[in-house]
């Protein structure tokens, strides 16, 4: 992948056939493919939002793998990326030792042990079985781990009276004359009606 052009562009172009054009989107790379995951950040669909990128054991603050210059690409976030977490551990050699942040100084480096020594404190397993690892990639995909519960007001369709219809017409009507109206009429229109809409919805939904 590091030394030719070609696999590299058959790799990021294997990837990027398998994704959809628009969206919400987790990537979670290891070792090598962290580097993959950096390197395809610039070349992913405009409508494809990255909602968290989870690295694990890279070894990108090696300049060894700053594969077509992407410490100058990347030295700003892109706009498609929410936010990014790398996970590291001392003992692991692939990541020098270190974060990557000293690289990417706008990502987040986060610093784990998992009392493994030699190669197995480079492995996937390791990584993924922390808590903290874990905790990101579940962030990722389904938001807080909060157990609060949240009010919601679900909607439903209730038979409406001839009388709550005429109200709802004219709701409409109101709406209509506000495009017509502009500055500071606008504006004291505008707050009277918001008002008005509430009473009527509130009255309705009794």
């Amino acid at each position: 992948y590091m030394a030719s052009p070609q696999i590299r562009a058959q790799v990021l172009r294997r990837i990027l056939m398998k994704l959809p054009e628009t969206g919400r989107l987790v990537i979670v790379g290891h070792s090598l493919g962290s580097v993959i995951a950096a390197d395809l950040l610039r070349r992913l669909p405009v409508g494809l939002d990255v909602v968290g990128m989870v690295t694990i054991g890279s070894p990108l603050a090696n300049a060894n793998f700053d594969v077509d210059k992407l410490r100058e690409t990347l030295k700003e976030p892109p706009t498609n990326l929410a936010w990014w977490v790398n996970f590291w551990n001392a003992p692991d050699r692939v990541a020098a030792r270190r974060g990557v942040s000293s690289v990417f100084p706008w990502m987040i480096d986060f610093r784990i042990d998992t009392k493994k020594n030699g190669i197995q404190a480079h492995a996937a397993a390791e990584y993924l079985s922390n808590e903290a690892v874990a905790g990101a990639i579940g962030f990722a995909l389904f938001g807080s781990r909060s157990t609060d519960l949240e009010r919601m007001n679900k909607g439903f369709d209730l038979p409406l009276n001839q009388t709550e219809r005429f109200s709802l017409l004219a709701l409409r009507y109101a709406y209509l004359i506000r495009m017509r109206l502009t500055g500071d009429q606008l504006d004291r229109y505008t707050g009277a009606l918001r008002q008005v809409q509430a009473a009527v919805v509130e009255e309705i939904s009794r």
